[in-house]
């Protein structure tokens, strides 16, 4: 429906309203006239199918032998014994099984000692033979009852197991005939198979029974078919390629039509519509590429490979999620795996070769020779919680003093800044540490707490810091954080 309404309106202007509206009701109707069709369309088919299956069907019932053998061969092909059905007659079929020789079988067997180790016992003469007598059985009893299920007309078959038997003076190879049987299908139906073993049902439920073992050992010979013309006439008809295992065959197709013409989906635009986006899809990527590849040319191999590498990493790792990205020609995620790759490969190829960028020359970092920073680095390095920084230089020490030990007071708030010009300092060295009678409101002089109240002409000190909560209010009301400033 959306192909249809986008294929109406694509000659119609966007503000012609009435000429939109009657493309849109345009394309509704086409559209419904077409998916009317696809479904009078695949009705049309089924019923021809389900004819020609129900007459496949009769003829299978009927013994048709064309019918029969292409059955049979559609059910032997994908078997373990390559086997082929050879006639029909009536309801009778007649069937040849490739079984394994025996030297196919195992020589040894699993057991253990007397003191209960394991060890591989050798198979006796016999056993061997018993072993390959089995496996005769098995396959014979597999390809019959696979018969008797896809062919539900049949009521008995005859079933020859032969066996290679190298080349003749020609170079041709040779059959012999190991097994001969005929098994009815009401015989069969009765078996219990979970109970009885191969060789008892097919001793206990073949009609007629050929075979030739050896007295001593049990192992199978060939038969004397000198004796038994028609089964000489029927080794006759056979050729060794005829048992090899066929390859895939073609299903019956009841429409006449080749498997792609009946898996093919229906579309409204038989598929134009997606291949024209492809199309575009595939023409967009080049021409970006293309324009990204110029642009990168001027960068050099570098930038080349970069740009190279980017956009197939995308598409690769987009097309392994997905399972393929057929518009770039990814069918599946083996090839979708070796464009990711490729991609990364170049990407890192790319990075590799990119120059390293030059390492600005930028102003050497300058040392501060003031005495303000020498002295608030010593001072910072007796306490635990380094004092406030402002924008004004710690004011000079006038005299050694001692600094307390005690644990400083909480931070206070940052001091306002003043554009006056910074006292001069000199460079004093670390004071020793101070007396434990030290207010530690006053970290670089040694001012006892209160009581008494102090002022500055009580004291000897000038321009020195000032921390909360100033119990002697040194600091005045400019709360910059030096007190008794001269």
């Amino acid at each position: 429906m959306s192909d249809y309404r986008r294929h109406a309106l694509k000659a119609v202007g966007s503000f012609q309203w009435a000429a939109r509206k009657q493309a849109r009701a345009s394309a509704l109707i086409a559209a419904q006239r077409c998916i009317a069709q696809l479904q009078f369309e695949r009705e049309r088919q089924w019923r021809q199918a389900q004819q020609e299956l129900d007459r496949w069907w009769a003829a299978l019932l009927r013994n048709e032998p064309d019918a029969v053998l292409t059955a049979l061969a559609e059910a032997f092909e994908d078997n373990e014994a390559p086997a082929a059905a050879v006639g029909v007659d009536g309801s009778e079929v007649a069937i040849v099984a490739l079984v394994p020789g025996i030297e196919t079988m195992p020589e040894r067997k699993p057991d253990t000692t007397a003191a209960g180790n394991l060890t591989l016992k050798k198979l006796t003469k016999s056993e061997r033979a018993s072993l390959h007598t089995t496996a005769v059985a098995s396959h014979v009893l597999l390809t019959l009852r696979e018969a008797f299920a896809v062919a539900p007309g049949l009521s008995a078959a005859r079933i020859i197991a032969v066996q290679q038997a190298g080349d003749d003076a020609y170079g041709k190879g040779r059959l012999d005939a190991i097994l001969a049987a005929r098994f009815e299908r009401a015989t069969i139906d009765r078996v219990r198979w979970e109970q009885a073993s191969a060789t008892g049902i097919v001793d206990d439920a073949s009609t007629e029974l050929l075979l030739n073992p050896r007295r001593a050992t049990g192992e199978l010979r060939p038969l004397d078919v000198q004796n038994e013309p028609g089964l000489a006439a029927l080794l006759d008809q056979i050729e060794p390629d005829d048992l090899e295992r066929p390859g895939p065959a073609t299903a019956h197709q009841p429409l006449g039509e080749s498997p792609e013409e009946q898996t093919r989906p229906l579309s409204l635009y038989d598929g134009k519509s997606s291949s024209n986006r492809t199309l575009v899809i595939r023409a967009g990527v080049a021409a970006a590429w293309l324009l990204l590849l110029v642009i990168a040319a001027v960068d050099g191999v570098s930038g080349l490979l970069i740009v190279l590498g980017l956009p197939l990493l995308g598409i690769g790792i987009a097309a392994v999620m997905v399972g393929h990205a057929r518009w770039a020609w990814l069918a599946n995620r083996q090839t979708s795996a070796a464009a990711l790759v490729a991609g990364f490969v170049l990407t890192i190829a790319g990075g590799a070769m990119t120059p390293a960028a030059p390492t600005p020359t930028g102003a050497q970092p300058t040392q501060s020779t003031s005495a303000a920073a020498s002295t608030t680095e010593s001072t910072t390095t007796t306490l635990t919680t380094p004092p406030p920084t402002t924008t004004l230089p710690a004011p000079p020490v006038t005299a050694a003093q001692p600094v307390p030990t005690q644990a400083p007071a909480p931070q206070p708030p940052a001091p306002k800044t003043s554009n006056r010009p910074a006292p001069t300092r000199t460079t004093a060295p670390a004071p020793p540490p101070p007396p434990k009678n030290c207010d530690p409101a006053y970290p670089t002089v040694c001012i006892p707490p209160p009581p008494p109240d102090l002022d500055c002409g009580q004291i000897p000190y000038r321009n020195f810091v000032v921390l909360a909560p100033d119990p002697h209010r040194f600091d005045g009301s400019d709360n910059d954080g030096i007190g008794c400033e001269s």
